[in-house]
């Protein structure tokens, strides 16, 4: 639509601006740049996000009902991390992802 629009007014003004499809040229061009900015924007990550351990950690205890004392305030120590991977292992391996991809 916009490039039959583009048309009418481009051969209505094609004298001054050189070309009949001068309009149709400039909206196909913002048509294609309004695609590339809504594209790249759905790329942008929030500014100031940060990944915080023990915000994570508090999420997954409202699933699993389970924060011993000493895990706290110590989400983002190796101790903690190792402890609840005994607790919590992994169910799924690398190769039976792939599977799925």
């Amino acid at each position: 639509m916009c490039c039959v629009l583009g048309m009418q007014v481009g051969s209505s003004v094609g004298h001054h601006l050189g070309s009949d499809c001068v309009a149709c040229w400039v909206c196909r061009w913002a048509a294609v740049l309004g695609i590339i900015l809504a594209l790249s924007r759905a790329f942008i990550q929030e500014t100031g996000v940060a990944f915080d351990p023990e915000l994570a950690l508090l999420e997954v205890v409202a699933h699993t009902h389970y924060l011993p004392r000493h895990w706290r305030g110590r989400a983002h120590t190796r101790e903690v991390h190792d402890n609840f991977q005994a607790l919590f292992p992994f169910k799924v391996s690398a190769r039976e992802c792939s599977v799925w991809v």
